[in-house]
């Protein structure tokens, strides 16, 4: 029988959406599940502001009655008025192993933006790039970081067989934790320490943070404007990210510069926590905040979030301050190993400092795009 694709209509679709990547990578070491009621959350128009500002459509993708893939597709109004572009984007494709599923979803999904007035589709891309974006392409047999998309190495296949062809990729860093930094680095934060009034700090307590994490988030929109696919984020969307991360971060590995008081940069890093997100299987009871608990106190892996450089402080060197006092402070925490989040594999700034740092790219994720 041939594929059969609709969208989800009642809250019993919904539901059988939400749970088809828990039955698809249930027994997949490397697939790290998203906790149950942040993915409840974010489809409920109520809670997700995108949802009740764009247009967008979830698909499901059935082979005799058996639920085999889904998909989101979506416009971002605001980031096509921003951009002057008519993009249809795509997210959440997980798929069996099914060529005619994926074809058919993703017919459906072009179908869909034409009739939107669309002239490309691109995807995986949510609203924004705080949500995962990029399809795994190099990196299939090492466990998925936090707030990725997970797959299997025949999807991208069958997007090239579709038509879509790479816009973007994404590149991930491994670096050892050093005993100590280059003596270059090192002179680096003396002179900045020396001849300038930055000053780089850290948190104790969360409560110390909190008052920050706004302030941090706001200073996203001036760091990452001129980056892939860039549309401002609102305040909406700050508030909902500083919920989301706030009870995940530890303070010791958020650290900022100020400049006369002025905020200037930030970094934020955590400790890898996907140890214990698989073992809570995407609910946080009866024990599954136990398990992310205990992963972030005997976690020897930290993972990189978020960089940002206000744009007249970039080229100073600032990284250098940022490096010295987190090595601090994974020293103390004995700590072995380091982990970016994604990179856009042409932000030469932030990845030439990974590499001084000793890091290998590891893991390569793709935007891909398709005329319609």
């Amino acid at each position: 029988m041939a594929i059969q694709v609709r969208g989800v209509e009642s809250p019993g679709d919904l539901k059988r959406y939400l749970r088809l990547p828990f039955q698809l990578y249930r027994d997949d070491p490397n697939w790290v599940p998203p906790l149950w009621f942040q993915e409840k959350e974010f489809y409920d128009p109520r809670r997700n502001p995108n949802l009740a500002a764009n247009p967008y459509r979830l698909l499901l993708a059935n082979r005799n009655g058996t639920l085999v893939g889904r998909m989101m597709v979506l416009i971002n109004r605001r980031a096509n008025e921003y951009r002057h572009e008519k993009l249809a984007r795509w997210t959440f494709l997980d798929v069996a192993d099914d060529p005619e599923a994926v074809t058919a979803l993703l017919h459906e999904a072009e179908t869909w933006g034409r009739s939107q007035g669309m002239d490309r589709v691109c995807g995986p891309r949510g609203f924004s790039d705080q949500e995962p974006q990029g399809m795994l392409v190099e990196g299939f047999e090492e466990r998925s970081p936090i707030a990725t998309h997970y797959n299997r190495p025949y999807l991208p296949r069958y997007l090239e067989a579709a038509g879509y062809v790479k816009e973007v990729d994404w590149i991930c860093y491994r670096m050892p934790v050093p005993r100590e930094l280059p003596a270059s680095i090192v002179a680096m934060g003396r002179r900045l320490r020396d001849k300038a009034n930055f000053h780089c700090h850290n948190f104790r307590t969360k409560a110390e943070l909190k008052p920050y994490l706004i302030p941090v988030l706001e200073l996203l929109n001036e760091t990452y404007d001129d980056l892939y696919g860039f549309a401002p984020t609102t305040a909406d969307e700050f508030r909902g990210l500083a919920e989301k991360y706030l009870p995940l971060l530890d303070p010791r590995f958020v650290h900022l510069i100020e400049n006369s008081g002025e905020l200037v940069a930030f970094s934020v890093v955590m400790p890898d926590l996907t140890e214990g997100l698989q073992k809570a299987r995407g609910r946080l009871f009866p024990f599954g905040f136990f398990h992310i608990l205990r992963a972030g106190r005997r976690s020897r892996t930290l993972q990189f979030l978020l960089v940002g450089i206000r744009k007249a402080y970039r080229n100073k060197g600032l990284f250098a301050l940022f490096a010295e006092a987190l090595l601090k402070e994974v020293h103390a925490a004995g700590m072995t190993e380091v982990h970016s989040h994604l990179q856009l594999e042409h932000n030469t700034h932030i990845n030439r400092w990974l590499e001084r740092l000793g890091g290998t790219v590891v893991r390569r994720y793709r935007a891909y795009l398709k005329a319609l």
